[in-house]
């Protein structure tokens, strides 16, 4: 691994044949995974929240806590957590569910490599590259062994595997693979479907990273406008590629286009339900925190970090994101002359860095 560069009652016929839970219209659990995924397209991660966990319980009690059949609710569960921004939360429901799938007495292998896929997104955004690239890879063979190669999984393998060789450095096979992967959403699904967005936003941040400006534009103002046709104009999946807009404007300067984007960011997030101390929240903050440090706005930028650095200090974020945002701010310390302050946020990094999260 290189380094890191920057998920009815029967009556029984004998004693011996288990009661079976009725499930009314109000906790059946395939209509509470429904009722999640409509709550999700319109934004509240709230209430899909209650309905997925309550489809969990009601599952628990139906079919008893070890039953294999439950990774559908924690498949779900962790999918949501992670759009959430709880990447503690989504590995936890991740590492149930691959537990219960490796449990099979004839494991499902395509079913054993979503929750490998999702678990490994959950992975990566926690920073946890080795186990990333581990389950990424295996989810990936797997679907590669029993899929055509033009199937709709492999695309979603390939974009999540992209993100890990960006990290790692390996910029021409994450290119690759994103552009793999688009290539089959826009064969399958269309150039307008959300999934297919979500891989050109992806494509195209990584392009911002890379200061590859001309190719990253186009693609993310196309990705906001089909978030935006699909969501609506304040969900927090708009957010997400309105960022990534801002911080292609950030990085070219253009501060007066950048800075508003970063606050439509800031007010979809504090707004949408189960987002008040997520780390796309504070993710935003973080952003506009360095926008105003380069123009020099140093009060601005010192109480947007403070806020950052308080939800990255929460259980479940991960630590690289709570030293990437200590990081930034003591850049900013230092630029303001604030040296004493500047040297206990060091001192405080220094710490973390030295556990090798």
């Amino acid at each position: 691994m290189k380094k890191l560069n920057k998920f009815r009652v029967f009556l029984g016929l004998a004693a011996t044949i288990p009661l079976l839970y009725a499930c009314s219209a109000f906790n059946n659990p395939s209509s509470l995974r429904d009722d999640a995924d409509r709550a999700i397209k319109i934004g509240d991660y709230s209430k899909a929240e209650t309905s997925l966990k309550t489809a969990l319980e009601t599952d628990e009690k139906r079919l008893g806590k070890e039953n294999p059949q439950l990774a559908l609710d924690l498949n779900a569960l962790g999918k949501l957590y992670q759009r959430e921004g709880k990447i503690a939360d989504a590995q936890e429901a991740y590492k149930r569910a691959l537990k219960l799938r490796e449990q099979e007495a004839r494991p499902t292998l395509l079913k054993l490599a979503e929750t490998l896929n999702g678990i490994g997104n959950a992975y990566l955004a926690a920073g946890k590259l080795q186990e990333a690239e581990a389950a990424l890879e295996q989810a990936l063979q797997i679907r590669e062994e029993n899929l055509s190669a033009g199937s709709i999984e492999i695309g979603q393998s390939k974009d999540s595997l992209a993100p890990l060789y960006f990290q790692l450095g390996e910029y021409g096979q994450a290119e690759n693979l994103y552009k793999q992967a688009l290539s089959i959403c826009e064969n399958k699904l269309g150039n307008d479907h959300p999934e297919t967005a979500s891989v050109r936003n992806n494509l195209a941040s990584m392009y911002v990273a890379l200061g590859k400006d001309a190719l990253a534009e186009p693609s993310l103002k196309w990705a906001m406008s089909s978030y935006e046709k699909f969501y609506g104009p304040n969900h927090p999946e708009v957010a997400t590629v309105t960022n990534n807009l801002a911080e292609l404007y950030r990085a070219q300067r253009q501060y007066n286009k950048a800075e508003p984007l970063y606050k439509r960011v800031i007010s979809i997030y504090e707004k949408a339900p189960n987002f008040a101390h997520s780390l796309y929240l504070g993710t935003a903050m973080n952003n506009l925190a360095i926008l105003y440090t380069e123009q020099k706005r140093y009060a601005e930028a010192d109480s947007l970090y403070r806020k950052a650095i308080a939800i990255f200090e929460q259980g479940g974020i991960g630590k690289a994101h709570l030293a990437n945002g200590l990081k930034n701010y003591s850049n900013m310390l230092h630029a303001s002359k604030n040296t004493a302050q500047a040297n206990k946020i060091d001192a405080r990094l220094g710490q973390i860095l030295a556990t090798n999260f």
